[in-house]
C-alpha cells in the first residue's frame, strides 16, 4: 500500500468571507482593517465582502484577496437614532408590528404573513450573498457585525453549507427571531466578557468566544502629559452621534464644568442622524462657544493627543476601539459603567467610572480630573500600560487567527491547524 502523502506545504490556506453591512466606516469596520492588516497570511486566504459602498476602504481592499461590494442601499434600521441594539429591540417588537401591517386576520396569522414579507425582502440579497460564497468555495464565513442585521448572510451559508461565525460587538436585546440567527452560527465571537455572559443568558446556546479588538500601538503615539497650569482642558468624545452613545448627557454635564473652567471646549468628533439635534441642545445651553462638532474624522489618534480627557458617556457599548486609543494615548477617561468598558477602564486604577444617563456624576467626574492634575497624569499613564498590554493589534489579531482556526477544525476535525 502507497503510504500517505504529506499535505503540500504550497496548498492555500483556507479561505474566509468576511461579511460587513453597515453602510459607514464605523467600529466595526475599523476592527476588520485592524485584524487583516495583521493577520498571518499563512493561516487563511481573507475576501471581504461589504452589502454597502462605505468610503475609505483602501486598506480593506489592499489586505483582501478578493473584494466585493453589493453596493445595497443603507439598511432601514440604520437611520434616524439607529444602532445594532436599537434595530434588535424593533425586532424584537416585530409580532405587534404585524398586527398593525397585515389587517383582517387572527394576530399569531398577521405576524407569520408579517415575518413572511421580510423574508421576501431579504431573498434578493441573499441570492447575491450565495452566489459569491458558492464561487469563492469559502472554508468560513464570518458576519463582521452583530448578528442580527446578518439574517441575508445568514441564509445564503445556509445554502451553500458553509459555516458562519458571527460575531457580537454590541449588547442587542435579541428577539426569537434574532436566537435563531445566532444558534445557526458555528461560534460567536465576543469582544468582551459582559457581552459573552449576556448572550448566554439570553439563550444563545452555541460557543462564545471572547475576542478582544486591538489597536495599532506604534501608531497611537503617547501624549505627553497633562494639561499645563493656566491652559483650559479640552475634553474629546469621538464616536457615531447616535441615542446609545449618550452624547445629550456630555452636553448636559458640560455648564457644571464651564462654570469653573469658562475656557473649557468639548471636541465632538463623528456624525450621525443626531447630530442637528445635539447641536441644538448645545445651543439652548450656551455651548456654543464651547462645543466644537468637528464631523467624521480620519485622525481620531491625533485628535486625541492633542486633547486633555476623554469622556465615554455611552449608554451601551461593546468595547469601542476609540476607548483604546484614548488609553493609547495617556489620556485620562470618564466613562460610565456599561457593558464592558470596566474591563479595560478599571475605576481608579486606568480611569473613572459612573453610572450611564447621569450627567450630574459626568461633571463630577470630569471635574474631578481637570482640577486634579496629578491624578488625570496618573491615571493617563496607567491606561497606557494596560492597553499596551492588553491591546495591542498583533497580539488580538493572532487570537483572532487561533479562534478561526478553532472553529475550522471543529468543523473538520482533519483541517490543518498552524
Amino acid at each position: 500500500m502507497e503510504p500517505p502523502r504529506e499535505r503540500a506545504e504550497t496548498e492555500a490556506p483556507p479561505a474566509i468571507l468576511h461579511v460587513e453591512a453597515g453602510p459607514t466606516f464605523g467600529g466595526s469596520t475599523l476592527a476588520l482593517q485592524n485584524y487583516l492588516v495583521h493577520a498571518d497570511p499563512s493561516r487563511f486566504v481573507h475576501d471581504t465582502l461589504f452589502l454597502c459602498d462605505v468610503p475609505g476602504l483602501d486598506a480593506v481592499r489592499a489586505h483582501s484577496r478578493r473584494f466585493f461590494c453589493l453596493d445595497c442601499p443603507a439598511p432601514a434600521h440604520w437611520d434616524a437614532a439607529s444602532s445594532d441594539a436599537q434595530h434588535a429591540r424593533a425586532s424584537a417588537s416585530w409580532p405587534r408590528r404585524a398586527a398593525r401591517r397585515v389587517p383582517g386576520a387572527r394576530p399569531a396569522v398577521r405576524a407569520a404573513r408579517w415575518a413572511a414579507g421580510e423574508w421576501r425582502r431579504e431573498l434578493p440579497l441573499a441570492v447575491r450573498i450565495a452566489r459569491i460564497i458558492a464561487a469563492g468555495r469559502y472554508a468560513l464565513v464570518h458576519c463582521n457585525n452583530t448578528f442580527v442585521v446578518q439574517a441575508a448572510t445568514f441564509r445564503a451559508a445556509r445554502w451553500t453549507k458553509t459555516p458562519v461565525i458571527a460575531h457580537a460587538r454590541t449588547r442587542a436585546t435579541l428577539a426569537a427571531r434574532d436566537l435563531r440567527l445566532g444558534n445557526r452560527a458555528l461560534r460567536i465571537f465576543a469582544v468582551s466578557r459582559s457581552l459573552a455572559e449576556d448572550l448566554h443568558r439570553q439563550g444563545i446556546r452555541r460557543p462564545v468566544d471572547v475576542c478582544y479588538e486591538g489597536i495599532d500601538l506604534p501608531a497611537a503615539a503617547k501624549r505627553e502629559g497633562h494639561v499645563p497650569a493656566g491652559r483650559s482642558p479640552v475634553i474629546a468624545f469621538a464616536g457615531r452621534l447616535v441615542e446609545r452613545k449618550g452624547v445629550a448627557h456630555l452636553l448636559e454635564a458640560m455648564p457644571a464644568l464651564v462654570a469653573r473652567h469658562p475656557d473649557a471646549l468639548l471636541w465632538i468628533a463623528g456624525d450621525g442622524p443626531l447630530r442637528e439635534d445635539l447641536e441644538r441642545q448645545a445651543a439652548e445651553r450656551n455651548l456654543t462657544g464651547t462645543v466644537s462638532f468637528l464631523g467624521f474624522r480620519g485622525d481620531v489618534p491625533a485628535l486625541l493627543r492633542e486633547s486633555d480627557l476623554f469622556a465615554l458617556p455611552s449608554l451601551t457599548e461593546g468595547l469601542p476601539l476609540v476607548l483604546l486609543e484614548a488609553m493609547a494615548a495617556s489620556l485620562p477617561i470618564v466613562a460610565c459603567h456599561v457593558d464592558g468598558v470596566p474591563e479595560f477602564v478599571r475605576d481608579g486604577e486606568t480611569g473613572l467610572l459612573v453610572p450611564p444617563r447621569s450627567a450630574e456624576a459626568l461633571a463630577h467626574a470630569m471635574l474631578r480630573l481637570c482640577d486634579d492634575r496629578e491624578e488625570a497624569d496618573r491615571l493617563g499613564r496607567a491606561a497606557r500600560a494596560f492597553v499596551e498590554a492588553h491591546g495591542d493589534v498583533r497580539q488580538t489579531a493572532a487570537d483572532l487567527d487561533a479562534a478561526f482556526q478553532r472553529a475550522l477544525r471543529e468543523r473538520d476535525p482533519g483541517a490543518r491547524a498552524k
